[in-house]
């Protein structure tokens, strides 16, 4: 949903790959390493991912607190990306920006579509807010004034 909400928002998908390799590099260049638990119970993690010890002069995606980093391929593909490093926040700005949509920077709801979206967005699916009281939120309290039209006669 998350990703939905970006597309609507930007009229272009939040993570645009090519294949899943593609589109887990660029989840990450945005949102950050799953957490280690995700990334410890995956089927394909060691598809994806090298143990963190294993990398030479321990540099690549991933270092830091977690046991895994992306494999060398992947990072290279996040590298040839424009945009494939950019936060989310960041992601977001640039295009509306170059849409000349800043305006919706200040709109009043916009804190809380942020906040909605990268709630989405989280990695464990337990970490997220619950369906059910996401439409509680104020971002969903819409004033909306209903568009009268009159029937087409043929």
């Amino acid at each position: 949903l998350g990703c939905i909400m970006v597309e609507l928002l930007l009229g272009v998908p939040l993570f645009p790959g090519n294949d899943s390799g593609h589109l887990l590099a660029l989840m990450i260049g945005r949102l950050g390493m799953p957490p280690d638990q995700l990334l410890d119970g995956g089927a394909q993690t060691t598809v994806y991912f090298d143990k963190a010890e294993s990398q030479p002069n321990g540099h690549g995606v991933g270092l830091g607190t977690s046991k895994y980093v992306l494999k060398q391929e992947y990072q290279d593909l996040l590298a040839q990306e424009e945009n494939g490093t950019k936060s989310l926040m960041d992601y977001i700005f640039d295009h509306l920006k170059s849409k000349n949509r800043i305006d919706v920077l200040r709109h009043p709801k916009f804190p809380g579509f942020m906040s909605l979206v990268t709630d989405m967005l989280k990695w464990i699916p337990e970490d997220r807010t619950a369906p059910n009281l996401l439409l509680k939120l104020s971002v969903f309290d819409l004033e909306c004034t209903p568009v009268v039209t009159e029937p087409r006669v043929p």
